[in-house]
């Protein structure tokens, strides 16, 4: 081929010179600015909304554009921005409520011209700094990014996209049918008509597709296939994001200085009274960071939370404790009919005699106690002998005495074991006849009136249920109960008296001190106390909180929290009343009121 282009130019060397000497010019320009602004020591300034500053913080009266930024909080996007013509306000601190778990800072970013350009991405990153406690290490919290990108740049972006999906597009689908774009599809529909049938050159399809496939086409698909991830890169020098980031502006060079309003509600650091906002940021070009920024000035968020006010002393219950000792369990030992042989394979038996066995081991090794006895009841189901019935469970009473007898560790005497035989268990049968369907309970159970055993098990055996009785009910009757009695070691009163910390309390105060709200008045609101209210006020439950709080004794911390109360249902007049008084009552009320923006907008009001 003579007279070969490329842009328009038939010198391939003029244009590598061209595009060159346009990198180096691009280069040295961009040096130069990064140069500027290292030595300016320049960088972005964070500060806070007018509505958010301290009463206290300095302001200077100056107009300023701002770009105002909302973030929803289930798509993560921006969902609305509008310019703003507002008063700049240079206030270093804020207050923010803890509520429901969690808070929200608003804050705003002013980015100096010096750094917008054209040609770079200048990426911002808010940092949360979260200062150390008793229980927790100094922390950082990353917010979303914000970027502000270079008009050109981002034209060079999507000029990587478009040449991406240029080579996408030069893929072939991998599905392609023999006959279409990967094989020569003429002479192999003329061979398939020659051969249809299977003549007698016996015809391989397989073989015949294979070879009039275009090889050079399928290898040269393949080989683009499996250079995507690396064409990818060659072709998208700087990749778009979008997650993680809360906002990207593009922006011309020469633009002037432009400010945004944030707004972002988190998840309340537990236990953390104060943390702190700054900036930290990098101007990305040519596929690299070309310079990191100089940090922002910090922001301060002082958070008010009505755990603050929760009472942290162990709550004690009284525990009477009886010097003797008795307990219970029930052995599921089965026995097969008519025997007193204790069999370890039938049933459950193995894990029922483990369990028995680890319980009295437990029980010898305690040195609390001291065992008197080991009770060892066995019964029998009611099919045969009343008489027979009631000895063979006396010899099972006895046969799992011996067995457990043998198992026993040397510190518990096996005279403490005492046996006794039950008989047919006839109550048992009732209550397995009525946990079971498909019989006629109240049939079964009317057979009670009869006070022979003997003729009640002769009635029953006339039935048409009777079979299912033997088969499901009779052999859970074939059982073994223990009971075990005891006493404590060196008491030698019948009662003692002591007062020991509630748990189910204290772990209520500690799902509240770490802001697990449910969690927190479930187990609180039944004591009926301040922190249940505190509990019942951070779930939003105000009138059981208000109801509970008013019958409580009057003082600083109840006032401040029914003041609350009383705001959230729209009583402002009582609510400041009971503020106060809360006030009269501990003057550091008064404090943490003008830190509580509930109580703020409150005594801001005017009656």
């Amino acid at each position: 081929m003579s007279g070969r282009r490329f842009c328009g130019v038939d010198n391939y060397g003029v244009v590598a010179a061209a595009i060159a000497a346009s990198f180096l010019m691009q280069g040295c320009y961009l040096r130069h600015r990064v140069e500027e602004i290292e030595q300016s020591g320049i960088t972005v300034a964070v500060g806070l909304p007018q509505s958010a500053a301290k009463e206290t913080a300095s302001s200077a009266e100056v107009e300023e554009s701002a770009l105002v930024a909302y973030k929803d909080q289930i798509s993560n996007e921006i969902v609305a921005y509008d310019k703003l013509n507002e008063i700049r306000v240079e206030a270093t601190s804020a207050n923010v409520a803890e509520r429901e778990g969690k808070i929200e800072i608003a804050f705003e970013v002013e980015v100096p011209s010096l750094l917008m350009d054209s040609r770079w991405q200048l990426r911002l990153k808010p940092l949360l700094l979260l200062p150390a406690t008793a229980s927790a290490p100094a922390d950082t919290l990353a917010l979303d990014h914000i970027y502000i990108t270079g008009k050109r740049f981002r034209e060079q972006q999507l000029a990587g996209y478009d040449r991406y999906n240029s080579y996408l597009g030069s893929i072939l689908p991998e599905d392609t049918s023999a006959t279409g774009l990967f094989a020569y599809g003429r002479q192999f529909s003329s061979f398939m008509e020659r051969h249809s049938g299977g003549n007698s050159l016996g015809a391989d399809w397989e073989s015949a597709r294979n070879h009039y496939s275009k090889r050079w086409l399928i290898e040269r698909n393949s080989r683009l296939i499996g250079q995507r991830s690396q064409m990818y890169g060659r072709f998208v020098k700087e990749p778009m994001t979008i997650v993680g980031v809360r906002r990207d502006t593009v922006v011309e060079s020469g633009c002037n200085s432009v400010k945004y309003r944030f707004v972002e509600q988190l998840a309340a650091p537990v236990g953390r009274k104060r943390i702190e906002l700054l900036l930290q940021g990098a101007i990305r070009g040519q596929g690299r960071d070309l310079c990191r920024i100089a940090p922002s000035g910090r922001v301060e968020y002082y958070i008010s939370s009505l755990t603050s006010l929760a009472k942290r002393e162990t709550k004690y219950k009284l525990q009477i404790i009886e010097r003797n000792i008795a307990d219970s369990g029930s052995l599921n030992i089965l026995y097969s009919p008519a025997s007193a042989v204790v069999e370890s394979g039938l049933g459950r038996n193995a894990e029922e005699l483990r369990k028995m066995v680890e319980k009295c081991a437990r029980l010898a090794a305690d040195s609390a106690i001291c065992i008197d006895s080991v009770l060892i009841l066995s019964s029998s189901s009611p099919e045969g002998s009343y008489r027979i019935n009631s000895r063979l469970s006396q010899e099972r009473a006895d046969s799992l005495a011996a067995y457990l007898s043998a198992e026993l560790p040397a510190e518990m005497p096996r005279a403490l074991i005492r046996t006794r035989g039950m008989g047919e268990d006839w109550q048992g049968l009732f209550a397995l006849v009525q946990q079971e369907n498909g019989l006629p309970v109240k049939e079964i159970l009317a057979t009670s009136a009869i006070s022979n055993p003997e003729r009640r098990e002769a009635l029953l055996a006339t039935k048409g249920y009777y079979q299912e009785l033997k088969s499901h009910i009779y052999p859970k009757l074939r059982r073994s109960l223990f009971k075990w009695y005891a006493h404590r070691r060196g008491m030698v009163k019948d009662t003692l008296h002591t007062f020991i910390p509630d748990t189910i309390y204290m772990r209520g105060l500690e799902a509240l001190l770490a802001l697990n709200y449910e969690e927190a008045a479930t187990l609180l609101a039944p004591y009926r106390d301040l922190n249940g209210a505190i509990a019942l006020l951070c779930t939003k439950r105000n009138v059981e909180a208000l109801e509970l709080l008013l019958a409580l004794p009057q003082s600083a911390e109840r006032d401040y929290m029914v003041a609350i109360a009383l705001s959230r249902r729209g009583e402002s007049s009582a609510a400041l009343d009971f503020y106060r008084s809360a006030v009269n009552l501990d003057k550091r009320m008064e404090f943490r009121g003008n830190l509580d923006p509930e109580i703020h907008l409150l005594t801001n009001k005017k009656y």
